[in-house]
């Protein structure tokens, strides 16, 4: 499964089993902050990355997520 799957996969359970369209924004997903920190956590423990403070303020939508997630090696 790529990085990008995975946190669609990640979203979706979040939201019930919702299907989630990467160029969505968050906030009309119904996710707050708390998710996005619990989502980037999970993202950062699967694919052994971390995020900086900075790049975390910089996420608004599900594509934001998936690249910075990308851009880690």
């Amino acid at each position: 499964m790529t990085r990008e799957e995975t946190i669609l996969k990640m979203l979706e359970d979040k939201l019930g089993g919702k299907k989630v369209d990467k160029d969505a924004a968050l906030k009309s997903l119904g996710i707050d902050s708390l998710d996005i920190v619990e989502i980037v956590s999970d993202a950062e423990e699967a694919f052994k990355i971390e995020f900086s403070n900075e790049e975390l303020e910089t996420i608004r939508t599900v594509q934001d997520i998936i690249d910075l997630a990308n851009k880690k090696k």
